[in-house]
Formats: structure tokens, sequence, C-alpha cells
């Protein structure tokens, strides 16, 4: 092969490897040549190449990815996976809290919203005064005008981090655990301390007696 025509044949080979677009044309004797670019004063013919497939092992199927690879690739579909866990987890304990944190402000305005004297304890919380009241701190009773106030920052609380903050079911459903927390609590305290009393032997009472004062204790601070 004459060593002219074996360059351009390489010319030619090294272009088509990285796909591109080359020119091809025939002088007067007949001879063919290629190039990046076109001749000038001489007619080409342009050809466009592709880009060689990707190298194939095994029978022309596609080389198979090295263990350092697949390694990679496991380590990072793991960190999405874990990712996406802890993004649910999160969102799932912040709606418990926000639910939570809810439901103890709705249990304070029914509790301000009670027919009844209504007081801080030490801690700061509020409470009722009822006829079973077992708490034996100090007391700080709310006015009319602190508990009106008191009404209308609690509501406001409510419309901040409830997601219905005007549904009337789920005020009520507050009233009633706040209810069973508080007036039940007292009362169950309450009997307690009378069994207790009845139940020493200087006070001699009646068989009879102590098994009611127990079943009203089982009726009062059952769960």
């Amino acid at each position: 092969m004459p060593k002219k025509l074996l360059v351009l044949l390489l010319l030619f080979l090294a272009i088509t490897a990285v796909g591109a677009t080359i020119y091809k044309w025939v002088d007067e004797k007949g001879v063919t040549y290629y190039s990046a670019t076109p001749p000038p004063n001489q007619k080409a013919q342009k050809v466009q190449t592709a880009p060689p497939p990707p190298a194939a092992v095994d029978g022309g199927r596609p080389a198979l990815k090295t263990l350092q690879e697949e390694e990679q690739e496991f380590q990072k579909r793991r960190a999405e996976r874990q990712q996406e866990s802890n993004r649910i987890e999160e969102s799932s304990a912040g709606q418990v809290e926000g639910e939570r944190r809810c439901l103890e402000t709705r249990k304070q305005l029914a509790m301000l919203q009670e027919q009844l004297p209504v007081y801080r304890d030490e801690e700061g919380k509020f409470r009722v005064k009822w006829k079973y009241d077992a708490y034996q701190g100090e007391r700080k009773y709310l006015d009319d005008a602190t508990r009106t106030s008191e009404i209308a920052r609690v509501r406001q609380e409510i419309e901040a981090i409830c997601p219905r903050p005007s549904d009337a079911k789920d005020q009520d459903l507050a009233r009633k655990q706040m209810t069973k927390e508080t007036t039940w609590s007292d009362h169950c305290a309450v009997e307690r301390a009378h069994l207790e009393a009845i139940e020493r032997p200087e006070a001699r009472t009646p068989k009879q007696e102590i098994a009611e004062q127990r079943q009203n204790v089982e009726r009062w601070c059952k769960e």
C-alpha cells in the first residue's frame, strides 16, 4: 500500500474514532482524500461519522462494572434510603408533637371556660376549684379580667398550632379528656385518702363500708 494512501487511511480512522464531520474528495489523478477541513477550490463530499459504541467484552455484551463502582453505587443508594427514612421519621415525630401541643392547649381553653373558679398552681398550671379538688399547694386565682385575656391568648395559640382550630368536636374531646385527667384524678385522690382513713384499726369501720369504699376507689382510679 502506498505510504501516502496509508497516511490518509489512518487519518480517516482517527477522525471516525471520535465521531466528527470530515470531507472526502478525489483529485484529477483519481486519488481519494479525507480531511477535517474542505480543500480550497475543490468540490468535496461531506461525510458525517458516528462515535464508536462502548467497549464490549464477552461476546459483545457491555463491560461489567468494577467491584469498586458497584460498592460506591450501593453506598449511595443506602445513604439515600437512610435520608428518606430519617425525613419520614422526623416528619412523623413533628406531627405527633404538634398534635400533643394542640390537645394540651385545647384542654387549657376548656378549663378556663368552666363555670368554676380557676387558679394557677405553684408550677403555673391552670387548675379548677371543684368539690373534690385535692391540690394542697399555693394557689393564685384568676380574676375575671385575667381569665378573659387568658381565654383570648389560648384561642390565638390554638389558631396557630392546630390544623382544625375551629373544630367543635376536637374541642369537646379535649374538654372530656381534661375532665378525666383533672376531676377524676382529684376524685381518685380523695377516695383513696378516705379509704386509708377508714382502714385504720382505730377507726373500727364496718367491713361492709370498707368494701363499698374500695369499690369507689376502683371506679374513680382505674386507668
